[in-house]
């Protein structure tokens, strides 16, 4: 641990680092679980881009935690497969017992059957019940949440579980839909896309909401579609190409949210996870944005507590401002319900067609 640390300290003062992580590489890899070819490509990944990037305190952080962090094995049912165009999802979770059932129900029938969560010490459940679950790879993690830190323990898994596969990289809260998606699974989707030789896919969060006031509506995790089941559809902006800003958060509270999700993509070695809004892959590549949506269920009653914490913790990006700018709204009295008069219905796949931006797969 001491010499990981060490070599972050000399990222951060700008010294030349590589051989030193070099260096150490045979003996530390296999504590990562994955060969030290692998472990040096990331390496040079994470070198690089600290070099390029403004963010450097954001980086240094990311590789502290991807170079330095006890990601441990809890349990294992996966069986990977051998076609590189069977998707794995991978999810961080933490206290999220009512949504995993809810999350597991959604992505099987969307095909999936490889599933690997990183649990951030669960205490209402949750890990036990993703253990139980057939075709999961479950990894804990008891490092305190901090942004950096969650998108390094999902670059861990990754490099860990190999390149040129595909992967679908969600939160615990979205689900991820597409027109279609009651009749093409998503890897006929990967497939489709693939064979016009593109590498990832993106989309938006659309925050699904109900008609009652914000974080009083209550109910069980078989429910929460059709409670939640209303959307903006006209409060969406570009601010450049292919990233989409605005939707209800906006709309209310003035909060803005950078939407776009490189959600689904194959990780190959030039490519480094450290940002699911735009994954960073140097030089040219081919990919299409927003083919699908990731519906965003965010503010139901159980939520309130947890984003009071994470307000006081200041551990989500910039200090928790959202969450922050979503209680100071509702202190105020300003806030009552998402729900206005242009608000959609989301009935089933076809009801996203009425979203703006978004490039619906052909599937003749």
């Amino acid at each position: 641990m001491r010499h990981i640390i060490n070599a972050a300290r000399a990222v951060k003062h700008h010294c030349c680092l590589l051989p030193i992580y070099v260096r150490y590489a045979r003996a530390a890899s296999h504590r990562f679980g994955m060969d030290k070819d692998v472990y040096r490509n990331e390496l040079k990944k994470w070198v690089r881009l600290y070099r390029s990037t403004w963010r450097r305190d954001y980086v240094y952080a990311q590789m502290k935690t991807f170079f330095g962090t006890a990601i441990t094995l809890h349990s294992d049912t996966l069986n990977m497969s051998q076609d590189p165009l069977e998707p794995t999802l991978v999810v961080p979770v933490k206290n999220e017992l009512e949504r995993i059932r809810l999350f597991y129900e959604h992505y099987r029938r969307l095909g999936i059957k490889q599933f690997i969560v990183i649990d951030n010490g669960s205490t209402d459940g949750t890990l036990e019940y993703v253990a139980a679950q057939p075709g999961t790879r479950v990894y804990c993690v008891e490092e305190p949440y901090y942004t950096p830190r969650r998108e390094a323990w999902m670059a861990r898994v990754l490099a860990t579980t190999g390149y040129n596969k595909w992967y679908v990289a969600v939160d615990s809260d979205e689900l991820l839909d597409y027109a279609g998606s009651e009749r093409h699974s998503i890897k006929e989707m990967i497939e489709h896309h693939h064979n016009y030789g593109r590498s990832r896919l993106q989309g938006y969060m659309v925050d699904m909401y109900a008609q009652a006031d914000v974080f009083t509506a209550d109910c069980a995790s078989n429910e929460i579609p059709e409670m939640f089941s209303y959307f903006d559809t006209s409060s969406y902006f570009e601010k450049s190409s292919n990233s989409i800003f605005g939707g209800p958060r906006h709309r209310v509270f003035g909060i803005n949210n950078h939407l776009s999700k490189q959600a689904i993509f194959c990780y190959r070695p030039e490519m480094l996870y450290n940002n699911s809004h735009s994954l960073h892959w140097p030089g040219h590549e081919h990919w299409i944005g927003m083919c699908f949506v990731l519906r965003h269920y965010k503010f139901l009653k159980t939520d309130l507590q947890s984003y009071q914490e994470r307000v006081e913790k200041k551990n989500y990006y910039n200090g928790s401002e959202e969450y922050k700018a979503i209680f100071d709204t509702m202190e105020q009295g300003q806030v009552h319900s998402f729900y206005y008069e242009e608000s959609a219905h989301y009935i089933n796949s076809e009801s996203l067609k009425s979203l703006p931006f978004i490039k619906w797969t052909d599937w003749k």
